[in-house]
């Protein structure tokens, strides 16, 4: 579910760090909720802990889009790292923006950075 209408509940949401929007739109149920930094993914300490993997997603509405914030691609990517790697001290986070294109992340990198990634997925 990745609506770009100018009245998608992501897009009205993300406006607002700590947002919360619970709506029905067509049928669908969504439940956007930002974290303090913004971002439609969970809290995340700054800096990041030792040991900490730290990865990345940005771009657009394909990595925003989902009902709920766990059916977003990072956050189902992040339920099967840890699967995957059990112990291992992981994060993956949600940094998508609905209708950001390359030259928006291009100038907000430093920003993105300043988050210590190990990865960054566009």
């Amino acid at each position: 579910s990745g609506c770009s209408c100018s009245s998608c509940p992501i897009r009205i949401a993300q406006a607002r760090p700590g947002a919360r929007l619970d709506v029905t739109v067509g049928g669908e149920r969504f439940v956007v909720e930002m974290n303090a930094e913004g971002y439609r993914t969970h809290e995340f300490a700054i800096p990041k802990p030792p040991g900490m993997v730290r990865i990345i997603c940005i771009g657009g509405s394909t990595t925003v889009a989902g009902r709920t914030n766990d059916e977003t691609y990072p956050a189902l990517l992040q339920k099967k790292l840890r699967a995957r790697f059990p112990g291992l001290p992981l994060e993956v986070l949600n940094l998508g923006v609905s209708s950001a294109t390359t030259e928006y992340w291009y100038a907000r990198l430093p920003r993105v950075f300043g988050y210590q990634p190990d990865v960054i997925v566009q």
